[in-house]
């Protein structure tokens, strides 16, 4: 608790693209990871022990933490490119196409853990690439927003049957929608844009 008290108050700089993609991706990850679980946890109650036991539901989680992780991933580096864009000014295209680059390697981090097919990543770049192009042809939207196509395909695949899920979609879009929210906020006490944007053009070519 104090460790992270102190973090909020002196928070480390994001000032190169190595810490922004790190940052992005523990971000996603634990979106994936915490939202699933907790909901889960949650809704079965005392079951929930007996439940984490059984294959069947372990393999749909798996395949929701899978999935969460690919869209939230793609919003994080959607708000990424929101937050550098003014500051980037004239070189806002050079800037969010280095980012942009950022995506295959932080993505490939997760081959093993989240049982990703090669199929499954030239999807999700696919999917990542039309998704942040749309975005960067837009104003940079609000955080919560950024964050609802994700939350959508997370609830849409919670391993849990719709009957019981059927009334929580808003309650969970929420949740992630605040994540998103709240991840905005520290990133931005933490970036360096000046040095960071430096960094990303200096390995532009």
């Amino acid at each position: 608790m104090l460790r992270r008290v102190w973090e909020w108050f002196n928070p480390t700089k994001v000032d190169s693209a190595a810490r922004l993609f790190e940052a992005l991706d523990a971000e996603a990850t634990h979106i994936a990871q915490k939202v699933p679980l907790d909901y889960c946890e949650a809704k079965t109650h005392t079951f929930a022990a007996q439940l984490f036991s059984e294959k069947e539901f372990i393999d749909a989680l798996l395949v929701c933490r899978r999935e969460s992780y690919i869209a939230v991933l793609a919003g994080l580096m959607v708000l990424a490119e929101g937050m550098l864009r003014p500051a980037a000014a004239l070189q806002a295209v050079a800037v969010a196409d280095r980012l942009g680059l950022g995506h295959g390697p932080i993505l490939a981090r997760h081959v093993a853990d989240l049982a990703l097919s090669e199929e499954g990543i030239a999807a999700a770049k696919a999917g990542f690439s039309d998704h942040y192009a749309a975005a960067r042809e837009q104003p940079v939207a609000i955080p919560a927003d950024i964050g609802t196509p994700a939350a959508e395909r997370l609830f849409a695949t919670l391993p849990l049957h719709s009957k019981f899920t059927e009334n929580d979609k808003d309650a969970v879009v929420s949740t992630v929608q605040l994540r998103f929210t709240m991840f905005h906020q520290a990133l931005g006490k933490r970036l360096d844009r000046g040095a960071l944007i430096a960094d990303l053009l200096a390995g532009s070519g």
